[in-house]
């Protein structure tokens, strides 16, 4: 019933003679635990004394970042009994916030939106160790080095065509690969399939791939869709690749991380609370993106055309 959890100001750490954490150090312990969450609630309660929000005729808008759960999950796993308190507490202390927030401004005159940035992939360690792993992003682009400079016939160890692992992303070095008269979409190819060959990888796909797809409005397959909507022409890297459920790139031997493509990190909770919102639970398709649109309509203003959100008509009520 009490967790073995000591917080300390981590003064005798490794942090104490770090001058990049010197400043953080004694409340980073804070970060994975519900305290972080109670001091986030009385930071926002004091900006909305500070700010007079809603005092006026004037929409105001307020964002919350409760950052404290995402340490907690990247730390003890989102199965864990850490994560299960977390969340228990984080309930409690959304009824606080709401409550002091009628009492403030009444919740009659407010819109409450709640949703994340991403979920969390389980332990690789609750898996069998064939079908999960956490991957040594240092040793994994080791054996591609050697493997590429074996099949070019060139010497990876010195002339480092092949960069770095990033956001699962092998980097390269275009202009080295053009330099020793590599055609570029072959080269990319190659290291995606030395990339297979190394396990725990289940599909890879390419700049070049992806360019050409996206020059032609876009891949129906869900899993390259995900890819294009992260692709940046400027600064992703040569080849992305997706590791199998449960498998991620890590430099240590505990914890876990997100950002893979499937549902246990890209499905979110997406909650409308308040005036002008429908009663009831909608199972069409969103995103977080739809969140803006959905608000600019109710508030009877214009979103940004570049917005890749939609509106939710089925959660208003001007829409009946």
């Amino acid at each position: 019933s009490v967790f073995p959890h000591k917080i300390s100001n981590f003064s005798d750490s490794a942090f104490a003679g770090n001058p990049q954490f010197s400043r953080y150090r004694r409340f980073d312990a804070l970060l994975p635990t519900p305290m972080g969450n109670d001091l986030t609630v009385r930071f926002a309660e004091a900006a909305m004394q500070a700010e007079q929000l809603g005092k006026d005729s004037v929409t105001d808008i307020l964002t919350v970042s409760f950052s404290s759960p995402d340490y907690c999950g990247h730390t003890f796993g989102p199965n864990s009994h850490e994560i299960e308190d977390m969340y228990v507490r984080l309930d409690r202390q959304l009824a606080g916030f709401f409550a002091y927030i009628d009492s403030a401004v009444g919740l009659r005159n407010t819109v409450i939106v709640l949703s994340a940035d991403h979920g969390v992939s389980p332990l690789p360690d609750e898996f069998p160790k064939k079908d999960a792993a956490r991957l040594n992003g240092k040793e994994f682009l080791t054996d591609i080095k050697v493997r590429i400079g074996q099949k070019f016939n060139y010497n990876e160890g010195n002339e480092n065509l092949i960069l770095s692992i990033s956001n699962d992303y092998i980097i390269l070095d275009y202009k080295a690969i053009d330099a020793h008269g590599f055609n570029r979409a072959k080269f990319e190819i190659a290291v995606g399939d030395a990339c297979l060959k190394e396990g725990y990888i289940s599909r890879y796909f390419t700049r070049s791939q992806l360019e050409l797809s996206l020059a032609a409005g876009g891949s129906k397959d869900p899993i390259q869709r995900k890819i294009e909507h992260g692709f940046n022409t400027a600064l992703s890297g040569g080849v992305a690749l997706v590791t199998v459920p449960h498998t991620f790139f890590s430099g240590g031997t505990t914890g876990t991380t997100h950002g893979s493509v499937y549902e246990y990190d890209t499905h979110v909770p997406l909650l409308f609370f308040g005036s002008g919102i429908n009663h009831g639970t909608f199972d069409t398709t969103c995103s977080p993106n739809d969140i803006s649109t959905t608000l600019a309509k109710l508030l009877d203003v214009h979103p940004d055309q570049k917005s890749a959100g939609r509106v939710l008509t089925t959660a208003l009520e001007s829409a009946k």
